[in-house]
């Protein structure tokens, strides 16, 4: 009874947490709404956005990802575009919360209970499941499957491990296969069945790449590998991913600091532990025992993903979130092989700290939801404004204008801001660009309803980010427009608050960076933050009519 009743406070804990991610975190990308929400909302409903990515000329995306999130949606066709949105939040927070609790019970199984009860802890209260967990991104789709896959691979669920990697590689995001390499090895030279892991690859494999040729075909009307086509873009294109920016090496450092505070810290000294403690063994030829086995397996899945992806000049935050879960495994075992070596270094001092692990452990969890906590708020105060904006269009849709109007809604400099078609009240909507400051390429409607849409090689559209004028209005052909209204202004950026032609409907606190405190915009501290961070407005404005 004591265990089921903990197998159901484990997984509605997980529950709780992911469901708050998807009603309370930020849109944090603007490739999640172009490349995935808006290609979604076109399958859905005939018209969306259409990126490069998209082009028959190049498809480098698969329209089997998006696939299968709308037939999640199918039933909720006759609802509103923001209960859509919301309702697949609701989905993918769910099906983060099955996968966490798969892989948490499999690691209090195998691995130990105090480290899998460490990570279930953290894991709920950490900032960087809150931003990740309920992202319709591919990246989360590899983060779902990582964990299954690990959970597979300690159940000897070896179908369900290497499925799951061959899953996420090629409905999702390809470079997520490398996570898989401990386990490869794991079957072909430490369990030598070697011909166990050829079939389930093979199957997987056959059956995968089957369905997403089969869904492509019929979106293209070509016969595409899409996973493949990404990796030859990032890897021998003209320009490939460095022309949408790039980063120094201390990015993702700093982006670990500021989702997983402490635990990022105890990370980075497991991972050289690791390392050591398995070459160790090697030298001296070891027995490794089942539950060193995977915890090094799934420590060296992450070493290798920051040796691949450290180096890489173009880095996102989203790149990380397939590891975002062996992160908080890592800081665990860490700490636990930190007593290890204390072990071999000081008898005396190890028995002095023996029975201290658990309320260490207890501690830097709790200072480490302390802080995410502090984060995510953060985020939500500063940044949220985008989505309760276009959130209220609907009551101006339904209050304020004739029923089977066409209105035109217009963005400038916050396009990337834009949290998809699916916020805009009705079909009669439209969202069009006005010129900014802004230099890359934009994206067009897709030309038809699908498929015939989707298999039209659109014009004005390339792979070298480069500025397609087409894709701009003037502004006399805009009916309302959203804008940040702050104190940079330019010729073609602004001030539309002074502007005698325009009327602010709605304005919310949005929050300026640059004029901020860097620590207490990053952080929310009660009492203090409020006076030590700036704020812009987030302004919804109407067209004012003679």
């Amino acid at each position: 009874m004591a265990g089921t009743a903990l197998r159901i406070i484990l997984f509605l804990s997980i529950l709780v947490a992911r469901l708050l991610s998807a009603f309370y975190s930020n849109i944090s990308d603007c490739d999640e709404v172009f490349n995935y929400w808006e290609p979604l909302h076109y399958l859905l409903h005939g018209k969306g956005f259409q990126t490069w990515e998209y082009s028959p000329e190049y498809g480098i995306r698969s329209y089997a990802y998006i696939a299968l999130h709308a037939i999640l949606l199918l039933p909720f066709k006759v609802f509103g575009g923001v209960v859509q949105f919301y309702t697949l939040r609701i989905c993918l927070a769910t099906v983060s919360t099955l996968c966490e609790y798969y892989f948490i019970r499999a690691v209090m199984r195998h691995v130990g209970a105090k480290l899998g009860i460490m990570f279930w802890c953290a894991s709920i209260t950490s900032c960087g499941m809150f931003i990740s967990a309920t992202a319709f991104l591919p990246s989360t789709f590899a983060m779902y499957c990582t964990m299954l896959a690990f959970g597979g691979w300690m159940n000897d669920n070896h179908m369900l491990a290497v499925g799951a990697i061959a899953t996420t590689a090629l409905v999702g995001w390809p470079f997520s296969a490398i996570l898989g390499l401990p386990i490869a090895l794991d079957l072909l030279l430490v369990q030598r069945k070697v011909g166990v892991f050829m079939s389930r690859a093979l199957l997987s494999f056959v059956t995968i790449a089957g369905f997403t040729v089969a869904m492509d075909y019929y979106y293209y009307n070509k016969f595409i590998l899409a996973s493949l086509n990404i990796v030859l873009y990032n890897v021998f294109g003209k320009g490939g991913p460095d022309l949408y920016g790039t980063e120094s090496w201390s990015f993702y450092f700093l982006n670990g600091a500021l989702n997983f505070n402490i635990l990022f810290a105890i990370t980075l000294v497991a991972l050289p532990m690791a390392l050591g403690k398995m070459l160790s063994m090697l030298v001296q030829h070891q027995r490794i025992s089942r539950s060193d086995r995977f915890s090094l397996g799934i420590v060296l899945a992450l070493v290798v993903w920051f040796a691949v992806f450290m180096t890489r000049p173009h880095k996102e935050e989203r790149f990380l979130f397939p590891v975002y879960p062996l992160i908080i495994f890592a800081s665990g075992f860490g700490m636990i092989t930190s007593l290890e070596v204390l072990k071999f270094c000081n008898r005396s001092l190890y028995r002095y700290f023996k029975g201290g692990l658990g309320p260490a452990m207890f501690a830097t969890v709790f200072v480490h939801a302390v802080v995410s906590l502090s984060r995510s708020v953060a985020l939500y105060h500063g940044y949220h404004a985008p989505l309760d904006i276009y959130s209220n269009l609907k009551h101006i849709h339904n209050n304020l204008l004739p029923h089977g109007q066409t209105v035109n809604l217009c963005v400038g400099k916050e396009w990337y801001r834009f949290p998809s078609s699916f916020f805009l009240p009705s079909q009669d909507w439209n969202l069009f660009f006005l010129k900014s400051e802004f230099r890359g390429q934009l994206p067009k409607y897709f030309e038809a309803p699908p498929p015939e849409g989707s298999r039209v090689i659109p014009a004005s559209m390339n792979d070298m980010n480069l500025e397609e004028i087409s894709r701009y209005v003037d502004i006399s052909e805009c009916d309302f427009l959203i804008d940040l209204d702050n104190f940079r202004l330019t010729k073609l950026e602004p001030k539309y608050s002074v502007d005698s032609r325009w009327k602010t409907l709605i304005s919310l606190p949005f929050l300026d960076a640059p004029r901020s405190h860097r620590f207490f915009r990053a952080f929310y501290v009660p009492l203090v933050s409020r006076r030590l961070v700036n704020y812009s407005l987030y302004t919804l404005f109407e067209r004012k009519h003679a």
